[in-house]
């Protein structure tokens, strides 16, 4: 095992949306982390401080920590991603065996039987 650590230090300023007072402060996050939560601020097209003001002051985060409630926004952000993707592949799934039923019936229908008129 390494002695290295293996949690990262940044300084990042959090925004307080009420007061809109500023401060800077430090949170301790693995790498993996830190390179989530750039992936996310690109998608939104945001800053990591904006980030994690936005997720510190979020109404819903019941996390003790600051770090923890930071982590758990990365996760989440993940996590309903994931469920959207699931959710479209589903659908995806459904329609094509909806197609495949339908096509199923059509083949065989007598009246698409070979040298069968269609003029009843």
């Amino acid at each position: 095992m390494s002695n290295q650590q293996s949690l990262i230090n940044h300084n990042i300023s959090i925004k307080d949306p009420e007061t809109g007072e500023e401060h800077r402060t430090s949170i301790r996050l693995e790498k993996i982390e830190w390179d989530a939560m750039r992936l996310i601020c690109s998608r939104k097209k945001m800053n990591i401080n904006r980030y994690c003001s936005l997720v510190d002051f979020h109404p819903l985060r019941e996390e003790h920590s600051r770090t923890s409630r930071i982590r758990s926004g990365i996760l989440h952000y993940f996590m309903n991603r994931t469920a959207a993707l699931e959710l479209a592949q589903q659908k995806q799934q459904e329609q094509w065996q909806g197609q495949e039923r339908e096509q199923g019936r059509n083949k065989y229908s007598p009246r698409n039987l070979p040298g069968r008129s269609t003029i009843a």
